[in-house]
């Protein structure tokens, strides 16, 4: 019996020392080196256990509804009625880093302790704006039971390759409002977050955009100049970039009428 004891006792110390050999968290079936692969893709999807992030621009907000099993969108001041299918839920939508995959990744942020955690951050005085420093964001839990811890790390500059990372992704946030693929090639792109923004007012591509629109109604067009001048104390040239989105659906959805109209006018009957 005694001899059984310390038989159990060597095999014992030597687990332990191929424990301390190969490190706590490895088990021993697998490679020592091994570690799991990382979700790729454009959109970020949150996996069980800690991912690492950094927020690189500033979220877009607005109200997402599902048909047919595909999300539509909506600005923030568009809030849609609910339907039997669907009810109008809040989503944040910014560009991070994620550490793990070492990519530029879109991040849509529907949870809303998630977003509580993180308007905590920013306005709390020592962590300030998230660009600042990394997040980790710990998913736990199943379904309906599912819950997330949103952690900040201590502040450090942001490297030189993950600034080229945005910069080469070209990706435009706003392009989710009307459906539209934010990785695309855009004429405007934007901006990384407490780094180089991109410029004030529209570009001449947009603002040639809205200008095609209307066209040769010179009545319409000064109608937008004298709202512009009394909403925004500016003329279509010099628009914020940040109002262009707003502007161009406008004259998008008059084009359509005046269309439809002159269809309507054609007819014989």
């Amino acid at each position: 019996m005694r001899r059984s004891q310390a038989i159990c006792r060597i095999e014992l110390q030597k687990h332990n020392n191929t424990k301390n050999t190969l490190g706590e968290t490895h088990m021993e079936f697998l490679p020592e080196n091994y570690t799991p692969p990382q979700q790729g893709g454009h959109y970020l999807k949150l996996q069980q256990g800690v991912t690492v992030l950094r927020i690189l621009s500033r979220p877009i907000v607005g109200w997402e509804m599902w048909h047919n099993g595909h999300p539509k969108r909506y600005p923030s001041d568009q809030k849609p009625e609910a339907t039997e299918e669907s009810i109008p839920k809040e989503f944040w939508s910014m560009i991070v880093w994620n550490k793990e995959a070492a990519k530029v990744q879109i991040w849509h942020v529907t949870q809303n302790s998630v977003k509580k955690q993180l308007m905590a951050l920013v306005q709390d005085p020592d962590w300030g704006s998230p660009h600042q420093y990394d997040i980790k964001v710990t998913r736990a839990g199943q379904q309906l039971k599912t819950t997330y811890d949103v952690t900040p790390t201590p502040k450090s500059a942001l490297s030189e390759d993950v600034k080229t990372a945005f910069k080469e992704s070209g990706i435009w946030l706003d392009a989710l409002y009307t459906n539209d693929d934010p990785f695309a090639e855009w004429t405007h792109v934007t901006s990384i977050l407490g780094g180089e923004e991109s410029p004030d007012s529209i570009s001449k591509a947009q603002y040639e955009e809205i200008v095609g629109l209307i066209g040769d109604d010179k009545e319409y067009l000064q109608r937008v100049e004298d709202g512009l001048k009394k909403t925004y104390e500016t003329g279509l040239k010099s628009l914020p970039v940040k109002h262009y989105q707003t502007v161009l659906r406008q004259v998008q959805a008059w084009a359509s009428e005046r269309v439809k109209k002159e269809l309507d006018d054609a007819l014989p009957f």
